[in-house]
């Protein structure tokens, strides 16, 4: 597959592309904690594929059901923009352990079960805890987690946006997509420009 911090350079500059790839690893690094929490046990990721798309270009992909999860990133300079977690709703409900006889009851458990994880107060990826970045101004909270949700989103998105998916293996395979659209990009890296030499050393 190619390298996201090469696929992100087609976008942004090198050292732009360079700084998302510092945060991107702080940002999986933290994840992973809260997964082990959750889990039992530290997942382990495989990437899948990372190119750059138009939002119509994937509206297809997500056919099946899934669950999408908002990730809302805010500045300080009162900048904001939306990036999108998406996992398919069979496998995220045997990694959230929410299988049901029923496809809909299944479908709601595994909503119920998901937004709770996300809420404040629990042990898992909280606002501000998914990344260090609230140092450097930038707030990461999460918005209500919806089904089936995603072609109807892109359908009204008009930014290009970095495509990613991959795998994430513990007691529990649960393969997952990323949305990230431009101005998402853009801002994390402006922010986080100063900070890119810290980051480095750290």
């Amino acid at each position: 597959m190619a390298d996201p911090v090469d696929v992100l350079a087609q976008l942004l500059s090198p050292q732009q592309a360079a700084t998302l790839d510092a945060v991107g690893r702080r940002a999986w690094e933290a994840a992973a904690r809260a997964l082990q929490v959750i889990q039992g046990q530290a997942p382990a990721v495989s990437l899948g594929e990372a190119r750059l798309v138009m939002p119509d270009e994937i509206q297809g992909d997500f056919g099946d059901p899934h669950l999408a999860v908002p990730v809302e990133l805010s500045t300080d300079n009162d900048q904001a923009a939306t990036a999108y977690l998406v996992l398919p709703t069979a496998p995220a409900a045997a990694y959230l352990q929410t299988e049901a006889d029923n496809p809909e009851d299944q479908e709601q458990q595994t909503l119920v079960v998901a937004s709770t994880i996300l809420e404040p107060g629990h042990p898992g990826p909280q606002p501000g805890r998914l990344c260090p970045l609230l140092q450097f101004g930038l707030i990461l909270s999460f918005d209500d987690v919806t089904a089936n949700t995603m072609p109807a989103t892109l359908g009204g998105l008009d930014d290009a946006c970095l495509y990613l998916t991959a795998n994430l293996s513990a007691a529990q395979a649960l393969p997952i997509a990323l949305v990230l659209p431009g101005t998402f990009l853009d801002i994390v890296a402006g922010s986080m420009a100063s900070a890119f030499a810290e980051l480095g050393r750290s």
